[in-house]
């Protein structure tokens, strides 16, 4: 496996879509990536609404909620501490937060992301994440991205001033086979941690064709 890169995601996309033209390509490259990620985690697509405050502000009232791309089931990652019964799942012993996965398939111009990107969508992806926890619950945002993609540090500074942690999965692919893989998480904000807990996952996830199979509609 090596690691998979922006213009390598672009590349194949443009090889196996048509050959389409470049804004056309950004779209495919972009729904390729983000479905080719969902299945190598085993995770289905999200469709429901979270509210965000810090959206509709910063949008002047444009948008005032987000959707990640899946919401994470709770046998994918755990923060545990000594201490106190901690639970990043719904509903788990001790507390009760959101886990949520976003797919970052933005191929076309940097190789940053941002919080003010696609009109905030992050920023108030913690907005909304913040607002989940109950007792000691820890919500979670995964943001899965390209080998040569960065999380700008104003991003993960804001979340864990909101109490969110952040973990970045990075991909890999296999020339030889043709499939792509999710890699483990890296936490990029252990201070959004309570004292003495850690953060760990537990699932190994699984390769996937790339393109995939199947594609979503966006």
């Amino acid at each position: 496996m090596e690691p998979f890169l922006r213009a390598d995601i672009r590349f194949l996309s443009w090889l196996h879509g048509g050959r389409p033209r470049p804004n056309a390509l950004n779209v495919r490259a972009g729904r390729d990536f983000e479905n080719a990620a969902l299945q190598s985690m085993g995770l289905s697509s999200n469709s429901e609404r979270f509210p965000s405050q810090v959206r509709d502000a910063l949008s002047g009232g444009r948008l005032k909620n987000v959707v990640p791309d899946s919401v994470i089931d709770s046998a994918a990652s755990r923060i545990v501490g000594s201490a106190a019964n901690i639970s990043t799942t719904i509903g788990g012993t001790g507390g009760a937060a959101l886990d949520v996965v976003e797919v970052w398939g933005e191929m076309k111009v940097t190789g940053t992301v941002t919080g003010g990107a696609r009109a905030h969508q992050l920023n108030g992806m913690v907005d909304a994440l913040s607002q989940t926890k109950v007792g000691n619950g820890v919500p979670t945002l995964h943001i899965v991205t390209a080998a040569d993609t960065k999380i700008e540090p104003s991003l993960i500074n804001y979340a864990t001033e909101r109490g969110v942690v952040v973990i970045q999965n990075t991909t890999s692919y296999d020339t030889d086979t043709g499939r792509m893989i999710v890699n483990s998480g890296t936490i990029l904000n252990s201070g959004a941690l309570p004292p003495g807990a850690i953060w760990r996952e537990d699932r190994v996830y699984s390769q996937a064709p790339y393109p995939p199979t199947q594609n979503s509609e966006e």
